[in-house]
């Protein structure tokens, strides 16, 4: 089979995304993890320099930083970090990346740059293991804010976690996808939140146990405020 894990770099002097991600990407290659197998997509000729200069070679999406994908035909920029962009949060691309990647492999693990191997090597049986779970995994975790209004509390507030997104099928990439294009400001985790309810019937007091009892929870991330334990800790997001 073909496995891959993905990356995504995009953003201009409109949005702090690439200082604040640059310091992320060098502490990667610095630290000797940035993986072998990774395929790193690009906006941007301006990213695509600073990528190659720390010997990342990306795969250009487009020479436009935030490519216009989205339902407006102006760039309006704006949101805390410039995310939004032609009426589009930008961390879509994130998911325009996992079905691209999907088209050409068979399992990808897409990963925020702040996510980074906690272990000298992957065991060399990382993808079987994932394979035995579901087609999409990705960990929930406690968010400080409720954003699924429609829940009740604590429900609420419970989110998956962009920072580690596994996926074999490309059609649930298409589905994400297409859930972002009707809701085109709502962030990437909100998206994914929305189409785990969509696979239970809801979102009751049960589903955060359901979710890791039926295989879509990682079983090898750590992080802050997670709702469950890793049985091992391969990837951490700081």
């Amino acid at each position: 089979m073909s496995n891959r894990f993905i990356r995504v770099l995009w953003g201009d002097s409109s949005s702090d995304h690439p200082p604040r991600v640059y310091n992320d990407i060098q502490i990667c290659q610095s630290n000797h993890l940035h993986l072998d197998n990774t395929i790193t997509y690009c906006y941007g000729t301006d990213n695509q320099a600073f990528l190659r200069s720390i010997g990342i070679e990306p795969i250009m999406v487009s020479p436009e930083p935030v490519w216009h994908f989205g339902p407006d035909s102006h760039r309006h920029t704006s949101g805390v970090h410039g995310e939004m962009n032609f009426g589009l949060r930008m961390f879509a691309m994130k998911l325009r990346a996992l079905r691209d990647a999907l088209e050409s492999h068979d399992q990808v693990v897409l990963l925020d740059w702040d996510t980074q191997l906690s272990v000298p090597t992957l065991p060399a049986n990382f993808w079987d293991t994932m394979q035995k779970g579901r087609s999409f995994q990705a960990s929930l975790y406690q968010h400080r804010h409720p954003s699924y209004w429609w829940r009740q509390y604590p429900m609420s507030a419970q989110a998956l976690h962009g920072c580690f997104i596994y996926c074999r099928s490309l059609l649930i990439a298409e589905q994400l996808l297409s859930l972002q294009y009707l809701q085109p400001e709502w962030y990437e985790e909100k998206i994914m939140g929305v189409w785990a309810e969509m696979q239970f019937g809801g979102w009751d007091s049960k589903a955060s146990n359901r979710w890791k009892a039926e295989g879509y929870e990682p079983y090898c991330v750590q992080f802050r405020k997670q709702i469950h334990n890793p049985n091992i800790t391969l990837f951490s997001h700081r």
